[in-house]
């Protein structure tokens, strides 16, 4: 028997967070991948069958980027943005297993790098 969907992006996340670097903390509510000076970058709500994103540390610090990646999430998962909105940036997991191999080539990366990019920023003496 196949493992559950749940079980199935589980394994694809917690792989991309070791290759990452992202660090993952069980709360009572979600499994949550922070980077490594704490932001959270992705997080699963348990019972919720769904990954959540966010682009709120990005849009502080530069609109335009947030929306990029808010369009390259949508492209890499052939939706439009009335079925991913940026302010409900989450993926069911079944939608999320069916693109991995995108989303791990297209949007993981850039998405990533805008996260770090925020925090060297945030965390630079100034």
């Amino acid at each position: 028997m196949a493992p559950s969907i749940e079980v199935q992006l589980l394994a694809r996340i917690d792989e991309l967070a070791r290759r990452e670097g992202l660090l993952v903390a069980e709360t009572g509510k979600a499994r949550i991948y922070r980077d490594r000076v704490g932001g959270t970058v992705a997080w699963l709500p348990h019972g919720k069958q769904r990954v959540e994103l966010t682009l709120i540390q990005i849009r502080m610090q530069d609109e335009a980027r947030a929306n990029r990646l808010h369009g390259l999430l949508v492209q890499t998962c052939d939706r439009t943005t009335a079925d991913i909105p940026s302010n409900d940036l989450g993926l069911d997991a079944s939608l999320a297993v069916q693109y991995w191999s995108r989303l791990e080539r297209e949007f993981f990366p850039a998405y990533l790098h805008a996260h770090r990019d925020v925090q060297s920023s945030t965390n630079r003496p100034g």
